[in-house]
């Protein structure tokens, strides 16, 4: 979700400073929230907390964090320019679309429910019963629910980081890349990415 279909970063960055302010904690830019985004959000918030933080202390500012970015989510966020409309050519063409994400789990459905309503056939966020990436649990969940008889030849994971990289060869599936999100081309093939697309029309032509 964050980085590859919505561009969440401005209220993953407001909730997170707001959390760090009522704790007495500096706040943090969007090029750093940026740097720590991609392995859920108890790591971003032991990444924004400074270094003399203590377990305590990152726990209040999760704590706090989490019902305010809930309630939040989707204040500045909005699809990445033709991603909407790429979502409905490829649903119109009989394929399968899951969604696949670190965020918390009630977050990814209120977010899809906002901008993608009906659109994709799974969602899966973040929860205690499933390992969150770069594990394959999710990617696998996600196959299985869709359709358990899809080959993994038939499967394309498509992210912005090089999580979203280790996961797809951790599940066995194909990689596409996405240049516009939370990391740059030169930071995804340094992941290993092979196949990197830089807008939504390069990345129909791919998957088409």
């Amino acid at each position: 979700m964050d980085g590859t279909v919505l561009d969440t970063l401005a209220d993953l960055r407001d909730a997170c400073n707001y959390a760090l302010a009522q704790c007495g904690f500096p706040e943090r830019d969007t090029d750093e929230i940026r740097r720590f985004v991609g392995n859920g959000v108890e790591r971003l918030i032991s990444l924004a907390c400074p270094e003399n933080a203590t377990d305590e202390d990152r726990a209040r500012v999760l704590e706090i964090y989490r019902p305010y970015y809930r309630a939040h989510a989707s204040d500045q966020a909005k699809p990445y320019p033709g991603i909407p409309e790429l979502l409905h050519t490829l649903k119109d063409a009989g394929m399968y679309l899951a969604m696949v994400s670190n965020k918390p789990h009630p977050a990814v459905c209120d977010l899809c429910k906002v901008f993608f309503p009906q659109t994709f056939d799974v969602v899966i966020g973040e929860s205690k019963e499933r390992k969150r990436k770069p594990a394959p649990d999710m990617t696998e969940a996600a196959i299985a629910q869709v359709n358990e008889s899809l080959a993994r030849d038939d499967v394309v994971y498509i992210g912005d980081s090089e999580v979203d990289v280790e996961t797809a060869k951790n599940a066995g599936v194909g990689l596409i890349a996405v240049s516009w999100g939370f990391r740059g081309a030169d930071e995804l093939r340094a992941a290993g990415a092979k196949t990197i697309v830089s807008d939504a029309d390069e990345l129909r032509r791919v998957l088409l």
